[in-house]
């Protein structure tokens, strides 16, 4: 049986409010080492953009679940922090455009 700390964070992310439900999946990734620190680079993804955009409608918060989930998406690639020590914008815009296009009907 699945403790109730697994049933997401390998699924994607869940924003819950009081009339608001927001669901961004998980990047698909074809090689998981680690997932120690992947909350807290979701964590720095999520306030990163909600502290660059200054914003709390329904459309930035989903933004920011992107952003966490495709900065966490690099964490659990490798041990520690060298999932996310080398990483370029560009590669994050990749990855980030990948969600996007994973998503977009």
């Amino acid at each position: 049986m699945r403790k109730n700390r697994d049933l997401f964070g390998e699924f994607g992310s869940v924003l819950f409010g009081p009339d608001l439900t927001l669901f961004v999946p998980a990047v698909l990734l074809t090689n998981v080492v680690d997932p120690t620190g992947a909350g807290d680079t979701f964590a720095g993804g999520f306030m990163g953009h909600i502290c660059k955009t200054g914003e709390l409608t329904r459309s930035n918060l989903a933004q920011a679940l992107a952003w966490g989930t495709v900065m966490a998406s690099f964490t659990v690639e490798a041990f520690s922090v060298d999932g996310i020590c080398n990483l370029s914008r560009e590669k994050i815009d990749a990855r980030h455009r990948q969600l996007l296009d994973m998503v977009r009907y």
